[in-house]
């Protein structure tokens, strides 16, 4: 009977050895392929090159999970050797936070790679110096006593490390998902969330994408405002409800006020009024005499500049979309995070594929529609144009300027809340509760 122990013994840390092998080299050829590729060759997003970076990466990924998994139910295996790779690539997964990386800035991903590189180096060293080998072997593991002790111990452990690593891996995901959505220009950086503003020029015309997002620090929406010349046109979103078809207007306060932010409201006061609609512009026409009268005054040179409101009318979306919107402010306007749980829980459940892809064609490409039909007729009026639509926008306009014939010629990250903030203001609201 103890002779089949120890063989079982043998097996199951044979395969823990290697696995935690497979880990080590994994890392380690993630990091140089990585390297090799941001720091030489430039692959392109379509290259095969990038294809197999992503399989390695992510089957190193699925690794770092089993193989720390493993280090908590086999003592056998040298945490001194596994702990800094194993504590590197959870940092990776869950956002590499402290440092300023781009995913859309490739370039930015070489001091990632390098760390991970170090941590992977620094497990083979350590390797060889305590067990005189630059790889684990089965053969070689110290032998623990102990281990249903062990192993009940492991249990809570490792469910407390899951639950930690599920929910974490889900934020961090759908972070992911927001930043490839918005073509990276909403993205969620070490210290907070930014988004980008690009600018585009064509024969001696400037355009200014800003993303914008729906509550924020009020010093983003004042450093947006003020980077705007007096001289400029402001291209403002905002979908008016002139026949009253919401059962309840959209507010984002609650959310904002919950999370410490302000709504864009603040930038709307900044702007102030927008630019009469033509039916509503008051038909003014200047005399001959006033007009060739060589004692009129020149035109006064602007002191802010022009807001046009170049946004559609609710009635211009079908129902699907109305109804969409209608239950997204019902969730905002809920008093309790409770309430708002379980109004997003029927939400989620209201809509089809087939719903959401009719309310994404009004939401965006309708809205998009109106915009760059606006931009055009103003175009031949203004040097400068701003357009600081929501962040999900600016892929697809960003496209239909370069269709126009305009070309990037800069970018910039502006800051738009800080998760210190954020953090805050979520503690604040249960000490303030249990007052």
């Amino acid at each position: 009977m103890e002779a089949f122990s120890e063989q079982r013994r043998g097996a199951f840390l044979y395969v823990a050895a290697f696995l935690a092998n497979a880990f080590l080299v994994g890392v380690a050829l993630d990091a140089l392929i990585g390297l090799a590729d941001d720091l030489v060759i430039h692959s392109g997003d379509a290259s095969a090159l990038l294809t197999v970076r992503t399989v390695v990466s992510v089957a190193v990924q699925g690794l770092t999970i089993l193989v720390l998994f493993l280090v908590i139910f086999v003592p056998h295996l040298p945490k001194r050797v596994l702990l800094v790779p194993l504590l590197v690539q959870l940092w990776l997964i869950l956002g590499a936070f402290g440092i300023d990386w781009s995913t859309s800035d490739r370039s930015t991903w070489v001091q990632l790679g390098l760390i991970q590189l170090a941590a992977a180096a620094a497990a083979f060293l350590v390797a060889k110096l305590t067990t005189g080998h630059w790889f684990l072997a089965a053969a070689r593991l110290p032998h623990k006593g102990a281990l249903v002790l062990r192993t009940l111990i492991a249990i809570p452990v490792s469910l407390a490390v899951a639950a930690v690593l599920i929910v974490t891996v889900s934020v961090v995901g759908v972070a992911a998902y927001v930043e490839d959505l918005s073509g990276g220009y909403l993205q969620f950086a070490s210290r907070g969330v930014e988004v980008r503003e690009t600018a585009m020029r064509r024969d001696g015309k400037t355009v200014h994408l800003v993303a914008m997002v729906h509550f924020a620090d009020a010093s983003f929406y004042r450093e947006v405002y003020a980077s705007i010349p007096n001289d400029a046109l402001i291209l403002a979103e905002g979908v008016t409800d002139r026949e009253g078809r919401l059962t309840r207007g959209l507010s984002y306060a609650n959310a904002a006020q919950a999370l410490g932010l302000e709504t864009q409201g603040v930038l709307e006061q900044l702007m102030g009024p927008a630019e009469p609609e033509p039916e509503e512009a008051e038909e003014e026409t200047p005399s001959t005499e006033a007009a060739t009268s060589p004692a009129a005054e020149p035109p006064q040179p602007r002191t802010r500049p022009t807001v046009v409101r170049a946004d559609i009318d609710i009635s211009d979306f079908r129902e699907i979309t109305i109804r969409f919107i209608s239950m997204v402010g019902e969730i905002y306007a809920s008093p309790t995070a409770s309430a708002a749980f379980e109004k997003f829980s029927a939400f989620t459940s209201s809509f089809t594929d087939d719903d959401m892809k009719i309310v994404m064609e009004d939401l965006v490409d309708k809205r998009n529609a109106k915009a760059l039909a606006e931009f055009d007729k103003r175009l031949a009026d203004y040097d400068t144009i701003f357009i600081p639509w929501g962040a999900l926008h600016m892929p697809k306009l960003e496209q239909s300027l370069k269709e126009r014939g305009f070309e990037v010629e800069r970018q910039r990250m502006i800051p738009v809340a800080y998760y210190a903030t954020i953090l805050d203001a979520l503690t604040r609201q249960p000490a303030a509760a249990a007052r």
